[in-house]
């Protein structure tokens, strides 16, 4: 029995030791030197408290005379110290013994390295933290959602721009809060990224938590699985209500200059400073006789009297030195059919 014992710990990466009654160590696996560095010499007869970290020393004695006054396995994390001075994560299983009188008769120890998981949780804690730091202080709003379409991290500029609490918004479709009429189209436009993954975007209201819609622009970013399945959507989103508002005022300007230009009956057409026709009004095309796409092929030089180009220059001189002409000038132009 106690040559498979042997070997059983012989061979085993987990390291498992034995204390007395006096909380010194009496046996130790091979393994201590593979994960520790320390020769068995160097462990028997010591007291494990020896070799874990100062910080961690309070916390392993209350847990293990915990063990002992409950007489039931204790699990514990902590930080041992190896040979060369750095410290090693061990997970420990504590067992304690007893006499068949019921004397407390030693403890066995089970330990294991997890010093990679350790180290892997903590850059993963450091990394969330990086990304708390980075949500709370963003203007824009970022969230995620699951393969179930279900929010499960949204950033806390959503109660800055939006109005909601977080815990308004956990847990349900962002879907719900888009404006019925840009609904699908938003769908169609976040499914057409699925199948490569590829970022897209879109334009499209949501609704403030008390009431009214503001215009949002979301870029959407798919996340997938290691085995290649998708795992939810990455949404960036920022207010853009004053840039659409200030496009709407300038198509309204635009459709209103339109309707004034088109529709005057006097003449008005625009031309550059070397007098090259832009545009022209309908009362201008009607009386010259060319369509708009002939007046920009036209000069207004060309369809001035010589006599009268001079006078012209002039009063060009003095809207480029003022901003606008004082007086009226009078101009004979040559219709298309060289009727004056």
């Amino acid at each position: 029995s106690e040559e498979k014992l042997r070997r059983l710990t012989d061979n085993m990466m987990d390291m498992v030791s034995q204390v007395d009654r006096e909380n010194r160590a009496i046996f130790a696996s091979p393994s201590h030197t593979k994960v520790m560095g320390y020769e068995m010499d160097e462990i028997l007869g010591h007291r494990p408290l020896e070799m874990v970290h100062p910080d961690d020393v309070a916390m392993v004695r209350e847990q293990f005379l915990k063990g002992v006054q409950d007489r039931t396995e204790t699990r514990i994390e902590y930080r041992g110290l190896h040979k060369d001075g750095h410290y090693v994560w061990l997970e420990t299983i504590i067992s304690c013994l007893y006499t068949p009188e019921g004397e407390f008769d030693g403890v066995v120890f089970s330990s294991r390295d997890i010093t990679a998981r350790m180290n892997a949780e903590a850059a993963r804690r450091e990394s969330e933290e990086r990304l708390r730091k980075l949500t709370d202080n963003m203007m824009d709003m970022v969230s995620q959602v699951d393969r179930e379409s279900k929010m499960v991290f949204v950033s806390p500029s959503h109660k800055k721009i939006l109005g909601y609490e977080a815990e308004e918004l956990l847990g349900r479709d962002p879907i719900e809060f888009v404006h019925p009429d840009d609904a699908e189209r938003v769908v169609g436009e976040a499914m057409r990224g699925g199948p490569g993954g590829v970022t897209t975007a879109s334009e499209y209201r949501i609704r403030h938590r008390d009431g009214h819609y503001i215009w949002l622009e979301t870029v959407n970013s798919y996340l997938f699985a290691e085995d290649g399945s998708f795992d939810g959507l990455v949404f960036s989103s920022r207010d853009i209500t004053e840039r659409k508002n200030a496009e709407a005022a300038h198509r309204d300007s635009e459709e209103r200059y339109n309707a004034m230009f088109h529709r005057s009956h006097d003449c008005i057409y625009i031309h550059d400073f070397a007098g090259n026709f832009l545009d022209a009004n309908d009362s201008s095309l009607s009386l010259l006789g060319y369509s708009r796409d002939e007046i920009r092929n036209v000069s207004f030089q060309s369809l001035m009297f010589a006599e009268d180009i001079p006078g012209a220059i002039e009063a060009l001189k003095e809207i480029l030195a003022n901003g606008y002409q004082k007086e009226k000038k009078r101009y004979r132009l040559k219709a298309k059919n060289g009727e004056v």
